[in-house]
């Protein structure tokens, strides 16, 4: 069993009602069952990066640990990363690779350390990414479960979000289409101080008022529901009603779309 996905992510940052940033990068995966009955990612097609030649040098190295990500859900049905072990040895190689080729400064040990950590705890990686998110949580996850994806608005900020399976229903196309909604808080209270002192000046007196919304939307034409034919997540942060950042990410079978 086996799908290929073509995936977009396009975000935009919105300042009084206008668009100040707008980014889209694609990338595409294959998803299958391993003999063992877990679900294996392989990334056949990294993001497309702009940035300059040494750049992308340096990411087509980190990258490369998580080339192939095999998970499950446990008893309890929480997500399990299950070749650990095989990404801490890639990610071994990459480090060294990275070090022959970029040397030691404290620039490179540190960006090393910050990339280590997400490889060595990958199972909370996996559960603060949306891209990740809109892809395993289609295999299990239970009726409600909790991701903490970064805040695109305050950096370094985590956002607590507690998404629920809302509906499963059969379109006129004889397609399934399954949507699952959350809330999330930015989990710092200082962040209202942080707009106030940084952002309220530029906007139209928009007073603080922070929301995190994200909707699922998957369709899928198999009846055992073994593999989504297309899924899009939409989020939409806001720190108030002239400042918001808006994520979408549509994950379309290269079979064709519902």
């Amino acid at each position: 069993m086996y799908k290929e996905y073509h995936i977009s992510q396009t975000t935009k940052l919105l300042m009084n009602g206008n668009v100040v940033v707008e980014n889209t990068v694609s990338q595409r995966w294959a998803v299958s069952y391993t003999p063992e009955s877990h679900i294996l990612i392989e990334v056949l097609e990294f993001p497309k990066q702009e940035e300059d030649a040494s750049i992308f040098q340096l990411l087509s190295i980190i990258n490369m640990p998580a080339c192939k990500v095999m998970f499950d859900f446990d008893n309890d049905d929480n997500l399990v990363v299950c070749n650990k072990a095989e990404i801490k040895r890639e990610w071994e190689k990459c480090k060294k690779e990275v070090r022959d080729t970029f040397g030691t400064d404290d620039s490179i040990e540190n960006f090393l350390t910050l990339t280590g950590d997400g490889y060595a705890y990958f199972d909370n990686e996996m559960k603060s990414s949306l891209l990740y998110y809109t892809l395993w949580t289609w295999f299990g996850g239970g009726k409600s479960f909790n991701i903490i994806p970064p805040s695109s608005l305050f950096m370094g900020r985590k956002v607590d979000v507690e998404v629920t399976r809302i509906s499963k229903e059969l379109l006129s196309n004889d397609a399934f289409e399954l949507v699952q909604r959350g809330e999330g808080n930015v989990k710092d209270r200082n962040v209202e101080d942080e707009y106030n002192r940084e952002v309220f000046p530029l906007t139209n007196s928009d007073a603080f008022n922070y929301q995190y919304h994200i909707e699922t939307t998957y369709h899928c034409r198999d009846r055992k529901l073994t593999f989504f034919d297309s899924a899009q997540t939409v989020v939409h942060e806001q720190a108030s009603e002239g400042y918001s950042y808006i994520t979408n990410i549509a994950f379309i079978s290269e079979e064709g779309e519902v």
